[in-house]
């Protein structure tokens, strides 16, 4: 496989693989492909975009006006509507298209030879500016890739690459919530070498703190073993003290130390004590790179959304590299408009998430 660099791309016919699969963000996540798409238009190259699996409004036959409109308020220019590749296609210099998402049709998913040698006619280079689905053998993935066409990376995928590139010589602050224990553990014993100190939330907390049933594939005698290599690395492990706890019986919230919880309690979120006490970390002079992995709370509740908020704005704010990883902190930091502060960000794409933690190489030979 050749790999070029993005800024060598000159005067060519581009494709560009993206992830456009969240309707209900999809202005933002056009404005991210945009910097890519600007800089090969810069360099006189088409572009034609093609989304990974995509949302049902990229369906033949039932795309909707408002897509379109969003690509092109965002970028400020006319964008070419392609339904079906063939071999009159021809893309003009200058020009943005968008490519019906050929997984509906199955000449993607199934990774067709006739499909595959129609997008090698099509482009003379392959961009990835996500990772989605880079895993499967498709068409528009590892169809490609194997077919010796030159292939580069986008904007969003270099700043991944450059974060992990960061973090294996940096001091990293965690902070890390959620629900997906397993996933969540595979970036904290991962990070460990490198982590100043992690501050835990969610689900998650409950787990290390042995108040939650363990999960598959992290036993109890996992997280013991991570909580001792942290030890070892001496990294600060800090859990909630006071949180806003939720009584089904009496219906009602209320704020209290963690210690003083009833049985019948249920965590919601952190509170004032426990934010202030994060938050004195990210002024830490020898911290280098601040990750939030997954909210504190019932983020979706506005009444458990402070902490996870107040972390957010306070990692936006910081002058070190910053990262959110996750679907739920991406969405959060989208929806409090400070997403465009943050260095990188990663959707909770498995690939990116095993990249990130060392387990996985994108290409064989390919330095990323």
């Amino acid at each position: 496989m050749h790999q070029v660099e993005l800024d060598d791309i000159e005067s060519q016919r581009v494709l560009l693989r993206v992830d456009l699969d969240d309707l209900n963000r999809l202005k933002t996540k056009v404005a991210r492909i945009a910097k890519t798409i600007n800089i090969l238009l810069s360099k006189k190259c088409s572009v034609c975009v093609l989304p990974s699996i995509g949302p049902a409004i990229m369906q033949p036959g039932r795309t909707s006006e408002a897509f379109y409109e969003v690509f092109e308020s965002v970028l400020q220019l006319s964008v070419k509507v392609i339904n079906v590749l063939d071999d009159k296609t021809n893309f003009e210099q200058g020009s943005v298209y968008l490519l019906q998402n050929s997984f509906y049709d199955e000449h993607d998913a199934n990774c067709r030879k006739q499909y595959v040698q129609l997008l090698l006619q099509s482009c003379d280079v392959v961009v990835f500016d996500t990772l989605k689905h880079l895993d499967s053998y498709y068409a528009s993935t590892w169809g490609i890739v194997s077919s010796g066409m030159p292939v580069s990376f986008g904007l969003q995928v270099m700043a991944l690459r450059d974060l992990k590139r960061k973090i294996s010589s940096s001091r990293v602050g965690l902070v890390i919530g959620g629900e997906k224990v397993f996933v969540q553990c595979r970036l904290i014993r991962a990070l460990i070498p490198n982590l100043s100190f992690i501050a835990l939330g969610g689900s998650l907390a409950l787990s290390f703190m042995g108040k939650e049933q363990a999960v598959a594939d992290v036993s109890h005698s996992g997280i013991v073993e991570m909580l001792n290599l942290m030890r070892r690395h001496q990294v600060q492990v800090m859990y909630p003290v006071d949180v806003v706890a939720y009584s089904p019986v009496t219906q009602r919230s209320r704020v209290c130390l963690y210690q003083d919880l009833e049985l019948f309690e249920e965590v919601h979120d952190i509170s004032l004590q426990s934010i202030n006490r994060i938050v004195t970390k990210f002024s830490e002079p020898k911290l280098d790179v601040l990750m939030f992995a997954g909210c504190m709370g019932t983020y979706q509740d506005p009444r458990y959304a402070r902490g996870s908020e107040e972390l957010l704005r306070s990692i936006a704010n910081s002058t070190v590299q910053k990262a959110v990883i996750g679907i739920e902190a991406a969405t959060m930091a989208d929806r409090m408009g400070i997403i465009d502060q943050m260095d990188v960000v990663l959707e909770g794409n498995a690939i990116e998430f095993l990249y990130l933690s060392g387990q996985y190489r994108i290409f064989d030979g390919v330095s990323i």
